[in-house]
């Protein structure tokens, strides 16, 4: 399960049968065209069925701009199988960064945001059935 895809700003890895990460890379812009290569990967690592999507931001020092944000809450094709989303973060600007998304993207699935693994994969359990 441990196939991973780099891009210039991230990588992309399955780590369960039914969830995805995303780790960014730090000091990076991520744009629309980083997303839509991102969503690209999401795709090619699923097999059948909708996924958990664990992004994980701990140490990264980077931004997203605002039209990469759209994309990933409004336009990605992967999107519509996305059951949950958590962001893992551990410093003020990427937290502010995800508060944004949050708000004001309004992604069309859940997203929350969460300091620990731990406490994701906990959150991810109540989607269960």
């Amino acid at each position: 399960m441990s196939e991973m895809l780099h891009t210039k700003v991230a990588i992309v890895s399955k780590m369960a049968p039914n969830m995805l990460c995303i780790k960014f890379k730090s000091d990076c812009l991520v744009e629309k065209e980083d997303v839509i290569e991102i969503d690209s990967i999401l795709l090619s690592l699923a097999d059948k069925g909708d996924y958990f999507v664990l992004v994980d931001a701990l140490n990264v020092l980077s931004n997203m701009t605002t039209e990469a944000q759209r994309y990933f809450s409004k336009q990605s094709v992967f999107g519509k199988r996305v059951i949950a989303t958590a962001i893992l973060v551990n410093n003020l600007p990427i937290r502010l960064t995800a508060t944004i998304f949050i708000k004001f993207q309004q992604p069309e699935f859940p997203t929350k945001i969460f300091r620990t693994k731990k406490e994701a994969l906990n959150w991810f359990k109540e989607f269960e059935s």
